[in-house]
């Protein structure tokens, strides 16, 4: 899926900057419901702290991997194919070089829920996000 990026964001080169700039700029996205490729995003290896938006989930889940596209997250629980789950990420400011951690709200479709171990790998489609500071 695409992203329709208002203001453009061809100008950032990586993850790290995206987030410095659009958590700056309070940016936001919509999703276009165009598809054509899976995974045109580039993921990129985090393992940050997430929490579910739901009334079972529990603290202490983390991502796996996250782009601009989706996320990859371990849960304690199932979570349901096609369901629309909210979460929210906290990117450390060390990690953003900002003076504060910022939090990424977002909502999203569940495409992939697998069982490893005693936990869940969550794929998770994002619809729509903001920035928050913390």
């Amino acid at each position: 899926m695409g992203w329709v990026p208002s203001p453009p964001v061809h100008a950032f080169s990586d993850f790290r900057n995206f987030c410095r700039a659009a958590a700056k700029s309070k940016l936001r996205f919509m999703r276009t419901k165009s598809v054509t490729e899976k995974r045109q995003a580039k993921r990129f290896p985090l393992q940050l702290p997430v929490a579910l938006k739901a009334e079972n989930a529990a603290d202490g889940n983390q991502t796996e991997n996250i782009s601009s596209g989706g996320v990859k997250f371990y849960a304690d629980s199932n979570v349901e194919i096609g369901a629309t789950v909210g979460f929210t990420i906290r990117m450390p400011k060390d990690v953003l070089g900002a003076p504060q951690d910022v939090l990424v709200n977002c909502s999203g479709r569940v495409i992939r829920c697998d069982r490893i171990k005693r936990r869940y790998a969550v794929a998770v489609v994002i619809d729509d996000y903001d920035f928050k500071r913390c």
